[in-house]
This record gives C-alpha cells, sequence and structure tokens, in this order.
C-alpha cells in the first residue's frame, strides 16, 4: 500500500485519517473513519494522486 491513510482526510472538526483504507490500485473499496456520530454531509480529501495533486468529494 501507498500509505493512502495519512493521504486522505475528512475535513470534520478537525482533519480525520481513515482507520480502513482498499488498495486503491483498484477504482472501488470502502474507506471507514472513525466518527461519534453520523453525519449527512462531508468532504474527503485525498492528496498526492497520480496525474491529479488533490482530488476532493463532497456529498450534500
Amino acid at each position: 500500500m501507498y500509505g493512502y491513510k495519512k493521504k486522505i482526510d475528512l475535513p470534520y472538526e478537525d482533519a480525520i485519517n481513515p482507520i480502513e483504507v482498499p488498495n486503491l490500485n483498484h477504482s472501488s473499496g470502502t474507506l471507514v473513519f472513525n466518527l461519534d456520530k453520523n453525519i449527512d454531509s462531508f468532504i474527503i480529501k485525498i492528496d498526492d494522486i497520480p496525474l491529479i495533486q488533490n482530488r476532493v468529494f463532497e456529498w450534500k
């Protein structure tokens, strides 16, 4: 693994890194974050992926 746990964060109160990350050489998988409550809208940032410096995914 390329160390994506430290390159992915969920900016929620503080930047939270996932506790589980799939092998991101594939296009699907589940990121698991340890939060104290459910949230309806959020942003996930992934840094330093090939060809794209910063990728941002937003759910509202």
